[in-house]
């Protein structure tokens, strides 16, 4: 008959080794011994990392987004699912008339999931929030959010700059003699700088054409929503 063996109440993941000396039927036992391994497996896959993949950068203006999901091993992709998958939204419910792709991966460790037709601003992210996910060796996963800078979000913004303000800024008088006057634009978020030029402005004139010979210098910015 073939023989059986038990192994009680193993709590972690271990490698089993046994070495079978073979006796016959009188009683001689042979020297040589057959060793078997077995591996066995009973930590659940977990989480470690939701980070953004395209774009890389926090900010974006972008209406479709990946993340890549990594678990600590491989997992059983039939088992992960865009089902399994929900956003966190600040504020709440800013984002609608989207779709969560299906989870895509080369390795069964490492999976990008895509969100695609947002509209709205704000900040986005992933959470696992359901389903039954498993590891390759059957366990199921611990589906617990990593934290920190493992885990990312988006800063979403699709609406558009505007021009807030034109002020005096020096002399801040309406009338004066000086030949050289300094203007503060303000617009309703910060700009990128590298933008917003010279070029960009022209000055009204009443009469038309009254000045001549002038310079209009480079915006000059401490914060990129005002600029000089």
């Amino acid at each position: 008959a073939s023989p059986t063996f038990t192994v009680p109440s193993l709590s972690a993941t271990a490698e089993l080794y046994f070495k079978l000396p073979v006796t016959d039927n009188v009683g001689t036992t042979s020297v040589a011994r057959t060793t078997y391994q077995v591996t066995v497996d009973i930590t659940p896959p977990t989480i470690v990392s939701i980070k953004r993949n395209n774009p890389t950068t926090a900010n974006t203006n972008a209406s479709s987004v990946t993340f890549a999901v990594t678990f600590s091993e491989a997992v059983d992709s039939n088992t992960f699912t865009a089902a399994d998958i929900a956003l966190t939204q600040t504020p709440a419910n800013t984002f609608s008339g989207f779709t969560i792709g299906a989870p895509q991966t080369t390795d069964n460790t490492t999976f990008t999931v895509t969100v695609s037709g947002l509209a709205g601003d704000g900040t986005l992210g992933l959470t696992l929030a359901s389903g039954t996910i498993t590891g390759a060796d059957g366990n199921t996963a611990t589906l617990t959010d990593p934290t920190g800078t493992n885990n990312e979000t988006y800063t979403i913004d699709m609406t558009a700059p505007t021009l807030v303000s034109i002020k005096r800024n020096n002399p801040t008088t309406a009338n004066t003699n000086a030949s050289s006057v300094t203007f503060a634009e303000t617009f309703s978020e910060e700009l990128d700088s590298n933008t917003f030029t010279a070029a960009d402005i022209a000055l009204t004139q009443t009469p038309a054409n009254t000045f001549s010979g002038f310079t209009i210098g480079a915006p000059q910015t401490t914060d990129n929503t005002t600029f000089t």
